[in-house]
């Protein structure tokens, strides 16, 4: 249901039936693979016809030779992620979705994502894509592409004598999230009537890990907590800055700030007997 909710966003969004061809298929590195090596292994696209602007892409691997070091979206034709890309090395299966704006792409070799795996074992191993895999098109009908879905087999050695395993160069994520500014809102509707902060933002490399949040209030500053957005403010009257950290799976951060004064409800209401008793005063006197 989430990932057909996915297919239907991306066909409303950007103005996406089965037509034209398209492949999802994978690339190793030339060299042979022994066992206890690290190696990426590059999920890609083909589109033979009309532009892609989104896809879904499910795999399974064999649990007892591979698993799953990390990913490296680092040079992916995608932009957008709804759903980042996820494993499990019990089960042997990968999965993620995502898109990106017009005009889509269209072309050879266009790069989805990179999946490194550590070889646990000899043997010979299969990539299989799942038949819940899918590419939708840039064409403006809503279109499902034609797909072929190319599956690959290659072989686990035991390395020679004297060989140490290889260790392909693992991506390193510097790039920090995106900035982002947080919103201070209030309603009667929600929280009883509290004011809170809402956040968003994304990491296209590593993927975001988590949000903190400290709040300011009258120049005295709290700790840092780790939050989830609408977050509802512990102080609700003064001078109040929150700040909001973005911290990716790699470490890098990225602050969003946000700023309110609120007047304290006893202040508003001390304010307004004084108003009525000043009328009372002038009637009298009248």
């Amino acid at each position: 249901m989430k990932i057909q909710f996915l297919i239907m966003f991306f066909s409303a969004a950007f103005g996406l039936n089965l037509v034209q061809a398209a492949e999802l298929y994978i690339q190793l590195p030339s060299q042979p693979i022994y066992q206890n090596d690290v190696f990426p292994a590059e999920i890609r696209i083909r589109s033979f016809g009309e532009a892609i602007n989104a896809v879904q892409a499910d795999l399974n691997f064999p649990a007892n030779l591979l698993e799953v070091v990390t990913f490296d979206k680092v040079g992916s034709i995608l932009s957008l992620w709804p759903k980042e890309p996820s494993f499990s090395n019990v089960l042997g299966t990968i999965s993620m979705a995502g898109g990106l704006p017009n005009p889509g792409f269209q072309g050879q070799n266009g790069l989805i994502t990179k999946i490194y795996f550590r070889a646990k074992n000899i043997g010979e191993a299969t990539l299989k894509f799942l038949s819940t895999s899918k590419m939708l098109l840039n064409n403006g009908s809503g279109d499902e592409a034609e797909l072929s879905l190319k599956a690959l087999t290659f072989k686990i050695n035991l390395a020679p004598v004297g060989t140490k395993p290889k260790i392909f160069a693992l991506p390193k994520d510097v790039a920090p999230p995106d900035a982002f500014s947080p919103i201070i809102s209030r309603t009667p509707l929600a929280f009883d009537g509290k004011y809170f902060v809402s956040f968003l933002t994304e990491d296209r490399e590593s993927g975001l890990e988590r949000y903190e949040l400290r709040e300011i209030a009258d120049g005295k500053a709290g700790g840092w907590k780790i939050v989830t957005s609408p977050y509802v403010l512990e102080n609700q009257k003064g001078d109040i800055l929150i700040q909001v950290k973005a911290i990716d799976k790699a470490g890098n951060e990225t602050i969003g700030e946000a700023a309110v004064q609120i007047e304290s409800p006893y202040l508003f209401y001390l304010i307004i007997f004084l108003v009525i008793l000043a009328a009372i005063f002038i009637v009298r006197k009248l």
